[in-house]
């Protein structure tokens, strides 16, 4: 930083002078990383909600309600978490080597390439199962209530 302030300058008028003589220099505290989306800068807000979650968006919206911002501010809830193209690709690579990987060993343990195709051809017909009573009974994936 020294040296930064010992540089010279050149006046519209000709005269050189030092930038320390111009300017004082002091450190602050900054964000680690700016944010930037739609030529905006974004700043994250996020709290854990330990209840029933009907109760934690009644909370959320009297929250809001009652924040006054500044001029030039707003307040966006954010969207649901989405996967990129390139997350997406690679949890189905995962996806495709583990379903081969059960099968290779199943064939192994049965000792037969038929009936391990009847153990994976189950599976699907298991987690139609699994979200039918889930929707059924109003439970969520969650564990909050």
């Amino acid at each position: 930083m020294h040296t930064l302030l010992e540089t010279l300058i050149v006046l519209p008028d000709g005269r050189q002078v030092r930038l320390g003589d111009v300017v004082t220099v002091t450190p602050r505290n900054v964000l680690a990383n700016i944010l930037r989306e739609n030529q905006q800068y974004q700043r994250t807000v996020a709290y854990d909600f330990h209840g029933p979650v009907r109760l934690g968006d009644a909370v959320l919206e009297a929250v809001l309600a009652r924040t006054e911002m500044p001029p030039g501010y707003t307040i966006k809830q954010a969207e649901g978490f989405r996967f990129r193209a390139e997350d997406r690709r690679q949890i189905y690579l995962v996806l495709a080597v583990s379903v081969m990987l059960i099968y290779m060993v199943t064939a192994a343990v049965f000792e037969s390439l038929r009936l391990p195709l009847c153990v994976l051809l189950a599976i699907p017909m298991a987690l139609i199962g699994i979200f039918l009573v889930y929707f059924y009974t109003n439970a969520t994936f969650t564990r909050e209530a």
